[in-house]
């Protein structure tokens, strides 16, 4: 699960844990009984940013205009179901169809915060009939993608990924080490470890929906997120070894 974690206000009790917050959401698509938010960075790129994160390390994802080559018999024999035949059948196309990606759309499963991309191809009919050899389609591709518009994102900001315990999962608090929550949480530059302020943090999910944590500031410079978490956890479906991912956002 994704938590985007804004700038804080200080409070002195918290009388709600969830807030609608249905506008900032990008969109819904609904596909095979799934429902999915469309991430789309059209207003700021911490919506991708958060898409990535939940994604984890991937590799390069090609860009709307981007030259790729698409292999028809791999795909089929990825996507076929298990039922079907250890011999696929066979269709009258190429190994390999150059195409140009026409879009690329990055979705999250409502039910699971699973990530997803489709992208649409556009075969390029004067591309037909050429036999590139391999080195020749890696430089085709590797050439186009030089000349095309870099990546819309930004370099990443601060985040910390926090594989949940048992005692996460199951308590009313979540145990945050410091120095993981110093890079996101930026009130804690100027916080008087003499003193516990608790403090009331709005944190928005992948699907732009808000939350309402109460962050507490622990001894031996551990922190926690109280009320509002255990809802959180219920809500989410989470469990022992599931990984949260915090990010900070700036205003």
């Amino acid at each position: 699960e994704t938590i985007d974690a804004p700038s804080e206000t200080e409070t002195d009790d918290l009388n709600s844990t969830e807030i609608s917050d249905e506008d900032d959401c990008e969109g819904e698509i609904e596909t095979d009984d799934l429902i999915f938010t469309e991430i789309s960075d059209k207003d700021d790129d911490y919506n991708l940013l958060l898409w990535q994160a939940f994604a984890g390390p991937p590799p390069s994802l090609p860009k709307k205009g981007d030259l790729v080559v698409y292999f028809p018999q791999g795909h089929l024999e990825y996507s076929a179901p298990a039922s079907v035949s250890k011999a696929p059948p066979t269709f009258d196309l190429k190994p390999e169809i150059i195409c140009r990606v026409a879009d690329v759309r990055y979705l999250v499963s409502k039910k699971t915060d699973k990530v997803y991309t489709k992208m649409t191809l556009l075969p390029l009919p004067e591309m037909v009939g050429e036999n590139f050899k391999g080195k020749e389609l890696q430089d085709l591709v590797v050439d186009n993608k030089r000349d095309g518009e870099g990546s819309t994102a930004n370099s990443t900001p601060p985040l910390f990924y926090k594989k949940l315990r048992a005692s996460d999962q199951s308590k009313k608090k979540i145990v945050i080490r410091a120095k993981d929550a110093e890079n996101v949480f930026p009130f804690l530059a100027h916080l008087d470890y003499k003193k516990q302020i608790n403090y009331s943090v709005i944190a928005k999910d992948v699907h732009g929906v808000a939350w309402k944590f109460n962050f507490v500031d622990g001894k031996s410079r551990r922190h926690y997120l109280t009320v509002g978490w255990k809802y959180f956890v219920r809500q989410k479906n989470l469990v022992p070894g599931d990984t949260v991912i915090f990010i900070r956002y700036a205003y």
